[in-house]
């Protein structure tokens, strides 16, 4: 029984069928059609970034010809001009060493000019050691100081972008959109400035009476002669002098055109009976000049405007002229001019209406003659300033009026210091102090 059992055991194994695995659909859509049909085709292992494929198979040129060639010829030419750099100040060095100095270099430089445009806004205050003969312009619109001691240029931020040391007994400062005259009145030295640096100093002959400066950079000094009472001697842009005219009259004042083409002059001669006023007109690099006589007028300020007229005011009258023919004139009316500012193509002059001066009347006027604004001010009046073209400051013992000249607004402001000069800038006044500035009306 034992025997038969293993035989059938046996037999059971023989017949039994081993089961094929089911191939997988998914595994034969893998395989290649071309080559052999029992290779397998290679899975996709391309890897992705960010959703994309990256293929390194096609990889880019790395250097690309047309480029290499272009910064091949850009590092030779570069070689090329240090080399030649190096040349050029070998033979200047060797032959024309004897040229190179400062005034040279300062002549040089005189174009050189790192001025960055200055938006409208308020003027930080600014303070410096304390002095009572001090004298202030705004220039490239920053703050000029003048002082006993030097120069100074003052940003809007408040910092000190220019400094230079100078002894002057009296100083005085005069500015253009190219050159900040400075002098000493009563002395013989003067300087020019940029908002870079000095780029002249000298010393006149005589002693020097006043000092203009144009936007083009032609400036001129009024000095006493030996040959006449006055002699006023005009220089262009690069400091070459270009006209002389003697003056036997007592000269008030003098400006120069913004182009740096006309020059005019105001004097007076005051008789034993009457007093008359003379008004020279002039083309700088001429000896030629016009002569204009008026009687019974006594000169106090002469500017050109901003379109190229001129402004004479006198005690009496304000005058306007184009070239040599006057063409507008406004009566005072018997009212004397207290204080007064002639600038861009703007005239503004106040009148006391009592005897002392807390009751005034401040008058506008055009370069046509025309009064724009005519308004009253009360309370004694120190000072007036005008930008030109939109604002009329009058500075009050304790406050200040502003008066626009867009719409004929008035605003005031209170004062807390005692100021002894006054600049206008956009958008606001800079009182000066004598140990210090402080702006107003810039909140508008």
């Amino acid at each position: 029984m034992e025997k038969n059992n293993g035989e059938d055991l046996v037999k059971i194994k023989k017949h039994e069928k081993k089961e094929k695995p089911k191939k997988d659909v998914k595994i034969k859509s893998l395989f290649k059609k071309a080559g052999s049909k029992d290779k397998p085709k290679r899975l996709n292992s391309t890897p992705r970034a960010n959703g994309v494929k990256l293929d390194f198979t096609n990889e880019a040129p790395r250097v690309n010809r047309y480029y290499m060639a272009l910064s091949k010829k850009f590092s030779l030419a570069k070689v090329v001009s240090a080399f030649l750099l190096c040349v050029f100040l070998l033979f200047m060095l060797v032959f024309y060493r004897k040229s190179i100095t400062y005034d040279n270099l300062m002549y040089l430089v005189r174009d050189l000019d790192m001025d960055v445009a200055v938006s409208m806004g308020a003027y930080n205050d600014i303070s410096y050691e304390q002095s009572f003969n001090l004298d202030f312009s705004l220039f490239r619109q920053r703050i000029a100081v003048c002082s006993n001691t030097g120069f100074y240029l003052y940003s809007r931020a408040g910092s000190m972008d220019l400094r230079f040391d100078e002894n002057l007994t009296d100083p005085r400062v005069e500015s253009g959109d190219r050159y900040a005259l400075v002098y000493d009145a009563g002395g013989r030295s003067y300087s020019l400035y940029t908002s870079v640096t000095r780029v002249r100093h000298s010393e006149s002959k005589f002693d020097i009476a006043l000092g203009a400066v144009s936007d083009s950079g032609a400036y001129a000094l009024l000095t006493k002669n030996d040959e006449s009472r006055y002699l006023i001697t005009v220089f262009d842009r690069d400091f070459v002098e270009r006209g002389r005219y003697y003056k036997d009259k007592l000269v008030m004042d003098m400006a120069i055109d913004k182009k740096g083409e006309y020059i005019a002059a105001v004097s007076a001669d005051v008789g034993t009976s009457a007093v008359s006023m003379q008004v020279m007109l002039s083309r700088i690099g001429t000896e030629k000049s016009t002569q204009l006589e008026y009687e019974g007028m006594m000169p106090l300020c002469v500017r050109y405007t901003e379109s190229g007229k001129l402004f004479v005011l006198c005690d009496c009258a304000l005058l306007v002229f184009e070239g040599e023919k006057e063409v507008a004139r406004v009566d005072f009316g018997g009212m004397v001019p207290g204080y007064f500012a002639l600038n861009g193509d703007i005239a503004a002059v106040s009148f006391a209406e009592n005897v002392t001066g807390t009751e005034n009347i401040l008058k506008v006027f055009d370069t046509e003659g025309s009064e724009l604004y005519n308004i009253k001010i009360s309370g004694k009046i120190v000072g007036v300033e005008t930008d030109g073209s939109d604002a009329v400051y009058c500075v009050c013992e304790t406050r200040a009026v502003k008066l626009s000249l867009g719409d004929g607004e008035t605003k005031s402001e209170k004062i807390s210091v005692k100021p002894i000069d006054f600049v206008p800038v956009p958008g606001s006044l800079i009182l000066c102090s004598p140990t210090g500035t402080h702006s107003l009306f810039f909140k508008d």
